[in-house]
């Protein structure tokens, strides 16, 4: 649940702090991003979240069977995982201006180091358009919730070879997902080791 939808308008404004400087490092790249199919559940309260067995289990889950809705696969070792700044979408309000529809989020990130399992595994997550994600950042901090961003578009990039003195081959891939408000960042250092088994 997004903190837009329990907002409620007819409350006063709540106090707004800017922090001192240096209070939190939420990082400056994402390094790790963690997918589950959309009709998976996700954790069931934050503190749950950031419980390491919790993440264990979800990611020990085999690929078919009873659990297997619930997994959750990583995908790490990216690099220039970057996300910019949200485009804003808005619609023409009946009173006149513009009201805030949505704000679109989006990610891109390499993968450089390619292997033919890698590739097989690509090409099976290409099998499905939308995931819900987290993506995790150098510093250790995890954003996406406790369900992860819902229904999240991902574009699979393809190989790319970029010619002598261009270094190793890559593909530069994307995610774009749809909300109005921001995730809050939850440190979870354990998670920037954790793999599927």
């Amino acid at each position: 649940m997004a903190i837009c939808d329990t907002f409620s308008c007819t409350n006063g404004i709540g106090d707004t702090v800017i922090p001192n400087c240096g209070d939190v490092d939420y990082g400056k790249k994402i390094v790790k991003v963690f997918l589950m199919k959309t009709t998976g559940a996700g954790f069931p309260d934050v503190s749950s979240l950031i419980v390491e067995s919790n993440w264990t289990t979800r990611m020990g889950y085999a690929a078919t069977g009873a659990n297997s809705v619930d997994r959750i696969v990583a995908l790490g070792d990216l690099h220039v995982g970057i996300k910019p700044a949200a485009e804003v979408e808005t619609e023409e309000a009946p009173y006149g201006g513009d009201e805030l529809v949505a704000r679109k989020h989006s990610i891109t990130f390499e993968i450089k180091r390619w292997n033919a399992a890698l590739i097989t595994a690509i090409n099976n997550l290409r099998c499905i358009d939308q995931y819900n994600f987290w993506y995790l950042t150098e510093t250790g901090y995890l954003f996406g919730g406790i369900a992860g961003y819902p229904s999240a578009s991902f574009v699979w990039g393809g190989l790319e070879h970029a010619g002598i003195g261009q270094g190793k081959s890559k593909s530069t891939n994307a995610v774009s997902w749809y909300s109005k408000d921001d995730s809050i960042g939850y440190l979870t250092t354990f998670l920037k080791t954790k793999t599927n088994p």
